[in-house]
Order: structure tokens, then C-alpha cells, then sequence
């Protein structure tokens, strides 16, 4: 079983990760906080799928 320290660890980078891409369009940075958002109730065991892209969380 994964701790807290573990997850929360994973859930931090996949926030910084997200926080970093620079967005010049204002209607993007609305996506940009429904992602933030979105990341706590994400599985960090796996990863993110988007655009045929995946985003694997690794500590």
C-alpha cells in the first residue's frame, strides 16, 4: 500500500508539471485550472492520457 508522503509527492510534480507549460491565450489558462483541479482525483499510480500522449507519474 502506497503512503500518503508517496502519492503526495506524485501529486505536487504532476501539479508543478502542469503549472510550468506557459499558456499566452486566456480562454487556456481556464483549462489549465480544471486540470489543477483535476489532478487530486487523478490515479498518480498510472498516469495521464491526453492527445495520444501519456504522462507516466514516477516518483
Amino acid at each position: 500500500m502506497r503512503t500518503w508522503r508517496e502519492v503526495s509527492k506524485k501529486l505536487t510534480k504532476a501539479r508543478k508539471l502542469v503549472e510550468k507549460i506557459v499558456i499566452d491565450v486566456d480562454h487556456k489558462e481556464v483549462e489549465r485550472q480544471r486540470i489543477l483541479h483535476m489532478i487530486t482525483f487523478m490515479n498518480v499510480d498510472s498516469g495521464f492520457s491526453a492527445n495520444d500522449h501519456c504522462i507516466p507519474f514516477l516518483i
